[in-house]
């Protein structure tokens, strides 16, 4: 079996991730390594689990014909689950649910596990709202075999994506920063040019696959 590792993305929405993660991806893949993409927010963290049996209840409740007043996204429930204690929990869960990722990808399947965005992407909304714990949290989570931040402009993420307003996007980079400064051998993209960006991730990915 050939060498497994976790390799993780974070960074702003309109970093230039999913580009960087098909291109290492589509390298290790043709070097003859096996590769497994996930996405933090959609395959791992209990939210994705929440959220898809949300969905399913508002299909049955459509199909029933009644009126669904738990829309995602509003209401008193979803207020409660994004609320700081039930957040905190729900990272003790995203923490079990990556453990049994990585033991399934990695360990019974011999791939190496890329995740666009990572719990260090939560530790980037508990940095924002202040959260006491964040230092335990982050002694807690473990560290991956190469955790990437993607490093651009705020401006140039707006441009890219368009969902967030350039002064928070500056805040959150400024976040970001402060964060994998924290984190021993984390290594920062500047993603101002994708052929430079690419390489540095491919280097280092192969450095410790060495």
């Amino acid at each position: 079996m050939s060498r497994t590792i976790l390799v993780t993305f974070s960074g702003l929405d309109g970093a230039g991730k999913t580009t960087l993660i098909r291109d290492l991806a589509s390298e290790l893949r043709s070097s003859g390594h096996r590769v497994r993409i996930l996405t933090m927010y959609d395959d791992v963290s209990l939210y994705s689990y929440l959220r898809s049996l949300h969905d399913r209840v508002r299909g049955r409740a459509r199909r029933a014909g009644t009126t669904d007043a738990g829309a995602a996204g509003s209401g008193p429930l979803y207020s409660l689950v994004r609320g700081a204690p039930v957040r905190r929990l729900a990272y003790a869960g995203d923490l079990l649910s990556l453990t049994v990722r990585r033991l399934y990808h990695q360990r019974l399947r011999g791939e190496i596990l890329i995740l666009d965005r990572y719990l260090y992407d939560t530790l980037a909304d508990a940095a924002a709202r202040g959260w006491p714990s964040l230092s335990t949290l982050l002694r807690l989570t473990p560290r991956p075999d190469v955790p990437i931040l993607v490093d651009v402009e705020p401006a140039d993420a707006f441009a890219r994506k368009g969902e967030y307003d350039v002064p928070y996007l500056t805040e959150r980079r400024a976040t970001y920063r402060r964060l994998f400064a924290r984190i021993d051998g984390a290594l920062v993209v500047r993603n101002d040019d994708r052929e430079s960006a690419s390489r540095a991730v491919r280097d280092a990915v192969a450095e410790r696959l060495r």
